[in-house]
């Protein structure tokens, strides 16, 4: 048997991975909600807060139904909603405001909050205000049911909403680690870890922002696709899930549209056991001619367009970051050919050092970015031995992968370099998050060879010598 995941996830798993929720689990998990509740209850002197409540008849009633799913949503909504108390007293004591500054977060929670902006239609939001109306019309349903009980919109009820949701996506993580790694449910159990204690997923959950439905949407569209690859589903809800992904992304992030045609091509293109002279000129056909029909409608030259206007904005935002802007903004500004391979290194690394934003004083979306860091720099060299695994199974026998860890590895590679030539942006790969864990898990554990050895060893000699160039360069400046 074993015990504890930190704070209130005191888990017990049988050696067979079925959960077997203890009464002490289900009363920390009950303390947790309401310590938190109270804690922002406190804050905003207003008993609403205490909402949340109403899941603890739901943990009770799952020590009797022991639902694994249930289980794994209640260890992370309990947990996040303490990380957000103690975020919120911790922006109240250091800021004296809720929201720091006039960030993007601030014009989220004004926008789903004011009855004016929610009674706007969804086009009107897209065109005339922001490129997220769709999140900006969920808060807002909760906003306008508070209003209509008599309770002040302030910005926990957003949170809240946000909790659920990150919730909700661990819960499909986990789930999809244990379809990729049905007899390992050590690797189950270190997954559940490595979400529940991810500065990322504290972002996500705890500020005002949309990333919460970004990571929903994606961690349960990767979810279907292994449950059609391996067999467990047909292929028509992945087919409605997919339909749905292209309807509303638009109204979250249209960037993101790319997602469900890279998806799909992989499934084919994980499915190849062994690369052959026939593969690649058959992909190299269809590549063709996407590009040949996109140059001849003009879309090539349109996303070549809005890439360059990214591009800029980008670099100007990264180089008025505090911490590792100008690292940020310098590989923003090199050629492609170089720009990839470093910001697809940089943004596994980044901020460097982890800890440079981690200070009394510095904002929670800082903290909780540095605090990734430390999870990202831990799981990196697993993931890039992954890819080499990935790539060595597509030519030699000795070396075989099953078609839905392939589909991951690449999916993970892909969907890090497409942030790389982008926006460089933590957060953006922060969404795919799925994809990088699982291609990490695939290599801890795992026998190693020399040229794995020589990966290891080779990434942190890089990062001590960064780190080291960083100390050094503060000890002379």
């Amino acid at each position: 048997m074993v015990h504890g995941y930190g704070i209130s996830l005191c888990f017990s798993h049988g050696i067979t991975g079925t959960v077997k929720l203890s009464m002490f689990h289900l009363l920390i998990s009950s303390l947790l909600v309401v310590i938190s509740s109270s804690i922002v209850a406190l804050i905003y002197d207003q008993a609403s807060p205490y909402i949340a409540l109403v899941f603890i008849p739901l943990f009770f009633a799952n020590y009797k139904i022991k639902s694994q799913n249930l289980t794994i949503f209640q260890d992370a909504f309990s947990f996040l909603l303490f990380v957000y108390s103690i975020a919120l007293a911790y922006s109240i004591g250091v800021f004296q405001e809720p929201i720091v500054g006039k960030s993007d977060e601030w014009t989220f929670f004004e926008l789903s909050s004011k009855s004016y902006y929610r009674d706007m239609s969804i086009p009107q939001l897209l065109l005339g205000i922001i490129n997220a109306p769709l999140a900006v019309k969920i808060w807002g349903v909760f906003y306008a049911v508070a209003e209509s009980y008599g309770i002040k919109p302030n910005p926990w009820i957003g949170i809240y909403v946000n909790i659920f949701f990150v919730a909700l996506s661990i819960r499909y993580i986990v789930n999809t680690v244990e379809l990729l790694f049905p007899e390992n449910s050590n690797k189950k159990k270190l997954a559940t870890l490595l979400c529940l204690f991810n500065g990322m997923f504290w972002l996500f959950a705890t500020l005002h922002m949309r990333d919460s439905f970004l990571l929903f949407i994606i961690c349960y569209f990767v979810y279907r696709i292994i449950l059609y690859i391996e067999g467990k589903s047909s292929v028509f809800p992945l087919v409605a899930v997919t339909a749905v992904f292209v309807i509303v992304m638009p109204f979250l992030r249209y960037k993101l549209l790319f997602v469900p045609v890279l998806f799909l091509g992989l499934i084919y293109v994980s499915k190849i056991k062994h690369l052959k002279g026939f593969h690649v000129l058959s992909m190299g056909v269809v590549l063709g001619s996407v590009f040949v029909v996109a140059h001849v409608t003009g879309i090539l030259k349109l996303t070549l367009s809005i890439f360059d206007f990214a591009n800029q904005s980008y670099s100007q935002l990264a180089a008025n970051e505090s911490s590792g802007g100008l690292a940020t903004a310098a590989i923003i500004s090199q050629p492609f050919f170089i720009r990839w391979p470093l910001g697809f290194v940089y943004q596994h690394v980044s901020p460097l050092p982890f800890w440079v934003s981690m200070y009394f004083g510095a904002t929670p979306y800082h903290w909780f970015k540095g605090l990734y860091g430390i999870v990202a720099l831990f799981l990196t060299p697993y993931a890039f031995i992954s890819i080499k695994y990935c790539i060595q199974s597509y030519f030699s026998r000795s070396c075989n992968i099953k078609q839905s860890m392939r589909f991951v590895i690449l999916s993970y590679f892909l969907t890090f370099s497409a942030v790389a030539i982008t926006s460089l942006e933590t957060r953006h790969v922060g969404q795919f998050y799925l994809l990088f864990l699982s291609a990490a898990l695939f290599s801890i554990n795992k026998s190693r060879t020399r040229l794995d050895q020589l990966i290891m060893y080779s990434y942190w000699l890089f990062l001590t010598s960064i780190y080291l160039l960083w100390a050094a360069n503060k000890l002379l400046s």
